[in-house]
């Protein structure tokens, strides 16, 4: 049984941001911040290909000093997509995250993309139960 009693489904984001693998990435960041959002999924023709985050953003691009308006999504995104099943509890996910540094999860059930959540949400629901 979990502490919250609470799984990841409960907690997670049912609408996360996905842009196509093209999309400039100066407006990524836009609306990523319009939206106060720290995730997107990247996607291939729809299809779920890797996350951009602002880990991302910190690391590929400024760190490298480029130019956001000239490059594109997946010029900058993490390819490896890494997720967590809708019906973990908030303890694996915790656990999981710390384990993979991560801040952001996709969600999954029957292999396909249902909800994002973030280390945030997950903190919430630990010290909110």
């Amino acid at each position: 049984m979990s502490v919250t009693g609470k799984s990841v489904k409960d907690i997670m984001n049912k609408d996360p941001l996905s842009v196509e693998k093209s999309a400039p990435l100066k407006e990524v960041i836009t609306v990523m911040a319009e939206k106060n959002i720290g995730a997107v999924i990247v996607t291939d023709g729809g299809t779920p290909a890797g996350i951009f985050s602002e880990r991302d953003l910190l690391k590929k691009v400024v760190a490298q000093d480029k130019d956001p308006a000239g490059c594109v999504v997946s010029d900058a995104a993490t390819h490896r997509l890494t997720g967590i099943k809708s019906s973990s509890s908030i303890e694996t996910c915790a656990r999981e995250m710390y384990r993979l540094n991560l801040r952001h999860f996709p969600v999954s059930e029957d292999g396909k993309i249902v909800g994002m959540v973030s280390i945030r949400d997950v903190l919430g629901a630990l010290i909110n139960p």
